[in-house]
């Protein structure tokens, strides 16, 4: 997800992207969440119509032994890190690297 001041969400999904998206918006609409990124919606009175969503890798079928649900978060946590998207300079809160340590 991109903001309008240019800073990046990253997140993984088994849903249709369109209908993550509708969620994201619903949660900052409601503005009670903590996360990274509802906090700057509401502090930088962002309109949820401004945020735009982009897939970066879709992901069809695990290898190497790998179950899918793993292999989405090892995605995630490599797109957080290359994109650099841990607050301040983007809008996720970690980077959770646990799931490297899974099926080993």
């Amino acid at each position: 997800m991109i903001c309008p001041c240019g800073l990046y969400y990253i997140g993984k999904t088994i849903q249709k992207l369109k209908d993550r998206f509708i969620k994201h918006k619903s949660v900052i609409k409601i503005g009670k969440d903590t996360t990274p990124l509802v906090q700057h919606c509401r502090d930088n009175r962002h309109n949820v119509s401004s945020l735009r969503i982009m897939g970066i890798e879709q992901i069809v079928n695990s290898s190497g032994g790998v179950d899918r649900n793993t292999l989405l978060l090892r995605k995630e946590a490599e797109w957080i890190y290359r994109l650099n998207t841990i607050t301040p300079h983007g809008l996720n809160d970690s980077l959770n690297l646990s799931c490297f340590l899974q099926n080993r």
